[in-house]
Formats: C-alpha cells, sequence, structure tokens
C-alpha cells in the first residue's frame, strides 16, 4: 500500500469522522473532484464523468455507460490495432500487395518481390521469372520477346521490303528476301533459301544443284553410266568398273581384275605362290614329294615323315604326325626298346647285373662275363 494512499485514507477518514459530529458529506475516495455518488469508480482518479474517452480500452473513463470503440473505415479492425483506420483496405487481415510501397497487413513490412533477382520488382519487371527480361535490358529485335518490358516486341526491316532482319539473309537489299523469285546464275541467293540457282550450264535438261558436272552434256542422273572410265556419268557418286581383264568377274570380286588367269573360278595352281581362285590362300601341294599336302604334312621337307609314315620308336621323332613321338619298354625295365637288348625280359637291360658263365648278357654290354678258373 501506498504512502500518498494511506495518506487519503486517512484524511477520507477524518472527513467522515467530522462530518458525522457536524454534517453528512459524500465521499470521494479517488479525490478526483467526483463524490462516489457520481463516480463510476472512486478509485481511480482517471475515471469520472469529467475524464476523457480512450477508444477501444475495453474502460467507460467518461462513466456514460458506454466503452469508446473506433473503426472509422469499418474494417473490423479497431484504430488501436488497424496501422490505417481510414482505409478499409489496410488492417490485420488484409492481403499483402507486394512492390507498392504499402503495408496492406499491418505487419510493420511493405512487400518487395523481385523474383529473378535482376534489380527490378515484378510488379514493373514483365517478366519476374527471367533476368534477362527487365526495363533496363536491351531489347533484340525480330524475336518476339519484350526484353525491355516497354510494350514493344522492336521489329527491324531496314530495307522496308516486309521481311524482318532475323529473317531477310540481305536486309540492305528489298529485291532480296525470303518472298523474292531467284534468279538463276548470278550467284545472287535471292530467295534466302541458302542455295544460288544455277540452271542447266550444259543444257542437258539437269539443273546445277543436281548435275554432278553441269559443263558436260554427256554426265549427268540420266546418262548412262560407262564402266571403267574412271568417270561417273550418272552421277551416283560411284564410277562404275566391270571386268578389266575381260574374264567374266567384276573388278569388286576379282582379286587381280589385271590377270585373266587369276578369278574365283580360276584352277588353284599350286606351289607358284599366286592365288588363282581368290580364296585368300595361296596352295602349296607335297614340297617333300611324299604324296601329303603341306596342309596336313607336318614336315613337307623330309620324304619320310607324313600322316602315312611308319612310327620308328625311341627316336624323338613324330613320323605319321599324330602328334605323338612312339616310346616302346615292352618289359617296363625302365629301358627303351632301342637301348635295351632284350625289351621282353625285365631283367635284362644296360643297368642289370651281370650273372658270368650263364651264357646271357644281362646288362646288354655285348658280352658274358666268364667264370675265372682260378
Amino acid at each position: 500500500m501506498s504512502r500518498w494512499f494511506v495518506l487519503v485514507l486517512c484524511f477520507q477518514l477524518v472527513i467522515v469522522s467530522i462530518a458525522q459530529t457536524t454534517s453528512i458529506v459524500e465521499a470521494d475516495w479517488d479525490m478526483d473532484g467526483y463524490p462516489v455518488g457520481v463516480d463510476c469508480n472512486d478509485f481511480d482518479f482517471f475515471i469520472n464523468p469529467g475524464a476523457t474517452e480512450i477508444p477501444n480500452n475495453d474502460v467507460d473513463e467518461n462513466c456514460d455507460g458506454i466503452i469508446l470503440i473506433i473503426d472509422d473505415d469499418f474494417d473490423g479492425y479497431n484504430s488501436d490495432e488497424d496501422c490505417n483506420d481510414l482505409d478499409f483496405n489496410i488492417n490485420p487481415g488484409a492481403a499483402e500487395i507486394p512492390n507498392n510501397s504499402i503495408d496492406e497487413n499491418c505487419d510493420g513490412i511493405v512487400l518487395v518481390i523481385d523474383n529473378d533477382n535482376d534489380g527490378f520488382n515484378s510488379d514493373q519487371d514483365c517478366n519476374d521469372n527471367n533476368p534477362n527480361i527487365n526495363p533496363n535490358a536491351t531489347e533484340i529485335p525480330n524475336n518476339g520477346i519484350d526484353e525491355d518490358c516497354d510494350g514493344v516486341d522492336t521489329v527491324s526491316d531496314v530495307d522496308g521490303d516486309g521481311y524482318n532482319s532475323n529473317e531477310d539473309c540481305n536486309d540492305n537489299d528489298p529485291n532480296v528476301n525470303p518472298g523474292a523469285t531467284e534468279i538463276p546464275n548470278n550467284n545472287t541467293d535471292e530467295d534466302c533459301d541458302g542455295v544460288a540457282l544455277f540452271i542447266d550450264d550444259d543444257n542437258d535438261g539437269f539443273n546445277s544443284d543436281i548435275d554432278c558436272n553441269d559443263n558436260n552434256p554427256n554426265i549427268n542422273p540420266g546418262a548412262n553410266e560407262i564402266p571403267n572410265n574412271g568417270i561417273d556419268e550418272d552421277c551416283n557418286g560411284f564410277d562404275e568398273v566391270i571386268d578389266q581383264d575381260n574374264d567374266g568377274y567384276n573388278s569388286n570380286e576379282d582379286c587381280d581384275d589385271n590377270n585373266a588367269n587369276v578369278n574365283p573360278g580360276a584352277s588353284e595352281i599350286a606351289n607358284n605362290n599366286i592365288d588363282e581362285d581368290c580364296d585368300g590362300i595361296i596352295q602349296i601341294i607335297d614340297q617333300d614329294n611324299d604324296g601329303y599336302n603341306s596342309s596336313e604334312d607336318c614336315n613337307d621337307n623330309d620324304g619320310s615323315i607324313n600322316p602315312g609314315a611308319t612310327e620308328i620308336p625311341n627316336n624323338n621323332i613324330d613320323e605319321d604326325c599324330d602328334g605323338n613321338i612312339l616310346i616302346f619298354d615292352e618289359d617296363n625295365d625302365g629301358y627303351n626298346s632301342d637301348e635295351d637288348c632284350n625289351d621282353l625280359a625285365a631283367n635284362i637291360n644296360p643297368g642289370a647285373t651281370e650273372i658270368p658263365g650263364n651264357g646271357i648278357d644281362e646288362d646288354c654290354d655285348g658280352m658274358d662275363g666268364a667264370i675265372d678258373a682260378d
């Protein structure tokens, strides 16, 4: 409790006490000059019939029984929360309109939008999704785009022939444009199709754009091809060459079209280093004259070696060309028949122990060891 209130209270008690002893006096507890019977809140100095009403605070300051509410623009928002109570479109519930320097929703922020970050807001940028389009951009003529947002797409037609410079291949000459008639053989592309028209210099009925040699009337797409002359008469991109050696086979299949004895139908002559039948193989037949060609003879330089030869065992030579060298050891004593003097007896071989006087050469040294009589 404040000291002032205590003093006021004491003073009131004194007044009441005096009134009781003298006469009845109405109390004025908040000492605002309005007694209890007149003051609607005699405990608040600022509330009395003479006070100024403060709007929109749910308090009846002037005790007239009415709480003052102000909404001048009738937008449903009182003046204490409406940042512009004279404009119905401005209040805390309004939708913000960007780039107009107005805070419609009273949030203290003016909305500015520049989606393409080109320095121009969306209300002045005619395409805010393309940074190359804004009021400061350079206009590119004849492209159907208004780069500088002035509402006009610049169209350039320097020669005034009705064709813009982006489609007119020579915008300085009104006689040259996509609608002009082509004049042949003047090195000028009047109709802007990329081709200067030349019409049949050799008068063979074929224009120069399809005639591969328009200076020779014998050469054109309708001419008959003459083979083997190095000239493409019919303009098909090929010079036809047919059978230079007249052996009945064209050069595309004849592996030597300058030799009538060489072609796919010729008989192969063996051992002459020539591929007569054009099969990619030069035939070599039987260099050692043993009756077997070199394709099957594993050593065609030795007449004793061929698929029909008899295998000689134990000589490290494959006589019959079967891929195997024949080794014989009939008695399985570890000595082949070419060194074992008896390949049918396992106890007779170069490593056996000689038994003297029995008439048998056990160790294959060519002698039977004799017994010493002494």
